[in-house]
């Protein structure tokens, strides 16, 4: 085959492509992976006060928490059986999101903490309440990062 000036315009175009889409494809992979990982779920349970003309004190209502890292907080979700705040560490960059049970039924969320760049970690979640109102949180899909 002939090298014209030609082909060595296209391979020099097709080598370039190649090394920016591998490029590409591992800085994705390498963000999934060190994107926030969770560092602990915790479940508590908040009881009415001791009286002494009733039985046991119950439960009256239930909280979970789901811990990620960053400089900022927010989220989207899709109901309101749960209310989702959020105690924020600003010594160390630590975003705990509490979800509290407010009515049966679940809640898709989606909890964001913005990242040392400027994006933001995203981690997609369920709330889960049952008719007790006790609530667990799970995680529903891979984090993803946005630029909002």
């Amino acid at each position: 085959m002939k090298k014209t000036v030609r082909t060595k315009v296209m391979a020099t175009i097709l080598a370039a492509v190649c090394a920016l889409s591998t490029g590409a494809a591992i800085s994705a992979v390498s963000a999934n992976a060190a994107i926030v990982r969770v560092i602990r779920v915790e479940t508590r349970a908040t009881s009415e006060a001791n009286n002494e003309t009733k039985p046991a004190p119950k439960a009256t209502a239930r909280s979970c928490a789901y811990t990620m890292t960053g400089y900022d907080w927010n989220y989207s979700a899709d109901s309101v059986n749960v209310k989702i705040t959020c105690d924020f560490n600003y010594s160390t960059k630590t975003c705990r999101f509490i979800g509290t049970a407010v009515a049966p039924g679940t809640t898709n969320a989606t909890l964001k903490a913005k990242r040392a760049d400027g994006k933001w970690d995203n981690i997609p979640v369920r709330f889960t309440v049952d008719s007790s109102l006790n609530i667990s949180v799970v995680k529903t899909g891979n984090a993803f990062v946005t630029s909002n």
